[in-house]
């Protein structure tokens, strides 16, 4: 009996090839759980000591270090609180990114197994994840 390998186009590819990539990032980042820590701080094992004092195991990043182009600065108005993009940022750690990557491969299997199935939010996701084709890019 001959099988075939799935093919790397089909969705189910698509599905295996953000996988991979997901896997890749969560497996190189600091590993989780990741929080907040003085309302811009984002680190991994982030512990309130008391009110307004936090202890980390290993700074990721802080909003207040990024170097903003002071010609490009958008109006805070219209955009998240520095506090609200750093708790949603600490809240992407690599243990979702792992549980995304295990749904990722579970759709891809069940696809190769049993034709196409209902799997578009998790192929929006992989398409987000890949990035443009190179037929996209073209046009």
């Amino acid at each position: 009996m001959t099988t075939t390998a799935p093919s790397q186009t089909s969705s189910a590819g698509e599905l295996r090839r953000a996988a991979e990539k997901l896997r890749g990032l969560a497996t190189r980042a600091t590993p989780g759980p990741w929080g907040v820590g003085n309302g811009t701080d984002i680190a991994s094992e982030v512990e309130q000591l008391s009110r307004g004092s936090f202890s980390y195991r290993h700074k990721i990043a802080s909003l207040d270090d990024m170097d903003y182009d002071p010609d490009y600065v958008a109006p805070r108005a219209n955009l998240a609180t520095e506090e609200d993009d750093a708790a949603y940022i600490a809240a992407m750690d690599p243990r979702l990114a792992v549980a995304l990557v295990d749904a990722l491969i579970q759709a891809a299997d069940m696809e190769d197994s049993y034709g196409h199935h209902n799997n578009q939010p998790l192929e929006e996701i992989a398409r987000l994840i890949n990035g443009p084709t190179d037929s996209e890019t073209e046009k």
